[in-house]
């Protein structure tokens, strides 16, 4: 497969849905952390907008994910 920043972006928003049903989080409670709206998470989330850097980020911290293990996660990469 050859990577773009289309799939990247879709391949990351899934780890972090992952991660959110791990932790039992919700998009409700992103929300809450983040200040932003729960209609902008869900729609980060299910890849209706590509998430921008920052975004990653905001989200990462909220769950407390490195967004470095997230990526990795994301393109399936294994050491």
């Amino acid at each position: 497969m050859v990577l773009t920043m289309t799939n990247l972006s879709t391949s990351v928003a899934g780890e972090l849905r992952a991660q959110m049903a791990r932790q039992r989080v919700t998009a409700v409670d992103l929300a809450d952390q983040t200040g932003e709206s729960v209609f902008r998470i869900r729609r980060m989330l299910d890849g209706r907008v590509n998430l921008t850097v920052d975004d990653f980020g905001m989200l990462c911290e909220a769950l407390g994910l490195s967004p470095v293990d997230v990526v990795v996660a994301a393109l399936g990469v294994t050491s």
